[in-house]
């Protein structure tokens, strides 16, 4: 009988931290995963991970095949996943609507909380209406411009081993290398 999809898990040899998911298809057809953690993990040392097939999902239905992988993700070790959401559906969609219960949560932990600009007049101004010193409607001359580009073009560019960005040297030290948050996850 063949089968509609998978439950699976990819476990990582070098820190025992697991992934689990579902995937409607083929335990053939190339699919790795989806999670952005686990597959930062997995291309920085896919020889290192090992999958296991934790359940098989015969019903031509994605509903239940999600329903069963939510069977797994309830029994999982959160400290030591990749998984980032203990949903089967993954991280929010940008742009979907947050059901009454969450809105009723979120508007009763705020309550009695100060709003950010109260008592604050005057502050809320943004900082590029035109306020002394900045540069607001005015724009650098031709050479200027080129002399810019220029200088810009001859700075060091480096790519992070944690997270793989590559950037200009000075801004990726401020959020990257020692200080990227993808380091200790990986």
């Amino acid at each position: 009988m063949n089968y509609f999809g998978f439950i699976y898990e990819w476990i990582d040899s070098t820190n025992d931290k697991n992934y689990v998911g579902s995937h409607k298809g083929s335990i053939n057809d190339g699919y790795i995963g989806s999670g952005k953690l686990f597959k930062l993990a997995y291309n920085k040392r896919s020889e290192k991970f090992k999958r296991e097939i934790l359940e098989y999902v015969y019903e031509n239905n994605r509903e239940k095949l999600l329903e069963v992988e939510q069977k797994y993700l309830d029994n999982i070790n959160w400290n030591n996943t990749y998984n980032l959401v203990p949903n089967a559906r993954g991280g929010t969609v940008k742009g979907s609507k947050q059901s009454e219960e969450h809105r009723r949560n979120n508007s009763e932990s705020h309550k009695g909380q100060v709003p950010w600009n109260k008592g604050k007049t005057g502050l809320q101004i943004a900082w590029n209406i035109g306020l002394p010193g900045n540069f607001l409607g005015r724009e650098h001359k031709i050479e200027t411009r080129k002399n810019m580009s220029e200088i810009a073009k001859l700075r060091p560019r480096v790519k992070c081993p944690y997270c793989n960005k590559i950037g200009q040297q000075n801004a990726m030290m401020k959020h990257h290398f020692d200080r990227c948050k993808f380091k200790e996850l990986i």
